[in-house]
């Protein structure tokens, strides 16, 4: 179904709607009814109720200064809920731009402005879970992915002539009465001159991820530690320990010298013994393309297990010897060295490669992000780094 001009006549009321401070929202900190909007602190889930008023959206942002991206997935808590849609929104003092599924989850990109609206983009195609908007000065640039998949872009707006200032966030709009949930919410900017860290878990089965620690230290090395209760990092010259049995712990300093279970692995090589012996997975270089093979421990019958046109870096298998978990970044990159602080994603595929790898993080990456075993004991979560600039 198309999106009717309702959509445009809610969004262009919304400019006239008044925005509450609420600080607790996440990365947002304003919202147009403070009683619509939830953030599960635990889940890191935002739940978004629409009133039954088409010409009412319920809103969640914050005022943003410069370039910036938005990453979420996005998600029907009432299974057969009918809203009109659902997704990302800019805010400039001539209008609106959006991003947004339909009830069917095809994606659109609309314009606001002088009380005129107009579909710019349509993808009826496929439909998807995943979206991004990313403002890069006076461009604007949406993109969508399915659950496993990677981003395409779906369009790109450009001499918008955009303050240095806007607003952006979540909007829901229809017109009965329903929540939507948003998870996986990341609000970034490509990393600079000053580089902030976040530590973070990802569940492999659901693709749910969590925030454990935000740092402005360089976080490399994170690892799970004996029992699963516990993750070693280092931040900047110092080994810290956060105690995840803590409501919002704070991590502790730890002597150097001194740390228990630490687990060290080759940067893009590591060895697992499997019935069949030790085998070694490692990041190779074949014809400009960096893919990950097999081999055994003495270097004989290497295989090759990723073959799609990703650049992938950091093998590492699950303790359970099901999966193996890789850092992917697009073919655009340098596969002779490393990236620093690109896109990427982290994937898993079962270790004998049956099936296409799986996208469960899309995150800015650079060497501390995977460089260390970072599978939690029982196989079902990973820990991982990303970065940001903000």
């Amino acid at each position: 179904m198309q999106i009717r001009a309702l959509l445009c006549l809610f969004l262009w009321s919304a400019a006239f709607l008044p925005m509450i401070a609420q600080p607790s929202l996440g990365v947002f900190n304003i919202t147009t009814d403070t009683s619509l909007v939830v953030f599960e602190e635990e889940d890191q889930i935002y739940s978004l109720t629409c009133v039954a008023d088409g010409n009412y959206p319920t809103i969640v942002a914050r005022d943003l200064e410069g370039d910036f991206l938005l990453t979420g997935t996005f998600g029907s808590v009432n299974e057969f809920a009918n809203w009109e849609g659902i997704g990302w929104m800019v805010q400039t003092p001539s209008g609106y731009y959006a991003s947004l599924l339909n009830s069917q989850f095809y994606v659109y990109v609309t314009r606001q402005a002088r009380r005129k609206g107009s579909i710019l983009a349509r993808n009826n195609v496929r439909k998807f879970e995943l979206m991004q908007i990313e403002r890069q000065q006076d461009v604007l640039t949406v993109r969508a992915a399915t659950a496993g998949g990677d981003f395409e872009e779906i369009c790109q707006l450009d001499s918008l002539d955009l303050p240095s200032r806007v607003r952006a966030g979540i909007f829901l709009g229809g017109e009965k009465l329903v929540t939507a949930g948003i998870w996986n919410v990341r609000l970034e900017q490509p990393p600079t001159e000053h580089v902030y860290s976040t530590l973070e878990t990802v569940d492999v089965l659901t693709g749910i991820r969590k925030v454990l620690h935000k740092s402005p230290e360089i976080i490399d090395k994170a690892q799970w530690m004996a029992g699963g209760e516990r993750l070693l990092f280092k931040a900047g010259p110092e080994w810290q320990v956060l105690d995840l049995q803590e409501e919002n712990s704070t991590p502790q300093t730890m002597d150097g010298g001194k740390l228990p279970g630490y687990r060290k692995s080759g940067r893009d090589e590591e060895l697992v013994a499997t019935t069949d012996g030790v085998k070694v997975y490692y990041s190779r270089l074949v014809d400009g393309e960096r893919k990950i093979w097999r081999k055994n421990e003495d270097g004989s019958n290497p295989v090759q297990i990723t073959t799609d046109g990703y650049h992938d870096f950091f093998p590492r298998v699950s303790p359970d010897g099901f999966w193996l978990a890789m850092l992917s970044y697009p073919p655009e990159v340098d596969p002779e060295h490393l990236p620093k602080y690109e896109r990427a994603m982290v994937r898993v595929v079962p270790v004998d490669g049956a099936g296409n790898p799986s996208a469960i993080a899309h995150l800015f990456a650079g060497e501390g992000s995977m460089n260390v075993p970072c599978w939690s004991y029982d196989s079902e979560s990973l820990t991982f780094v990303s970065y940001s600039g903000r």
